[in-house]
């Protein structure tokens, strides 16, 4: 079984858990060292935005889950879930896809968080629920070939 599944009380603390979890599907799934950062930046920024944003640094419960589904072609993906129990976001603003995070214009404090984990990921999804929200964040193993950024 390669599910891993956490309930807890979210605080800023508790990422080294969530950290913990990832490191441990990233070893098993054989990502590069490379990757196992990317995927664990995006992981922790979106747990960061739950506590800061959705939950305003409270210690609230939130229900993380990280599991290794095998994709239609065979090939294994890491998928991560977050359920938080914060006021519903509205993303229908986060055109993510036309973000230019390296113009100047475009940066700002704390703003870069959703953008660069849609770059680092390969799906992004975001269902409002009754009483909060439910993330997930789907990555695909990436194939070393010659000119791919994710060579070591």
């Amino acid at each position: 079984m390669n599910k891993l599944s956490l309930q807890l009380h979210a605080t800023c603390d508790c990422v080294l858990v969530l950290r913990s979890m990832v490191n441990v599907l990233c070893a098993r799934s054989k990502l590069s060292a490379i990757e196992q950062n990317r995927v664990g930046l995006a992981v922790d920024e979106l747990y960061a935005n739950i506590v800061r944003h959705g939950y305003r640094g409270e210690p609230k419960p939130l229900i993380f889950e990280a599991d290794m589904p095998v994709e239609a072609d065979g090939e294994v993906s890491l998928k991560f879930t977050f359920r938080d129990y914060a006021p519903v976001v509205d993303i229908s603003g986060w055109d993510c896809g036309d973000i230019e995070p390296c113009c100047a214009e475009n940066m700002t404090p704390g703003g870069l968080g959703i953008p660069l984990i849609h770059a680092i990921m390969d799906e992004v999804r975001h269902e409002a629920m009754e009483d909060g929200n439910l993330w997930m964040l789907l990555y695909r193993p990436k194939k070393i070939r010659e000119g791919n950024c994710y060579e070591t």
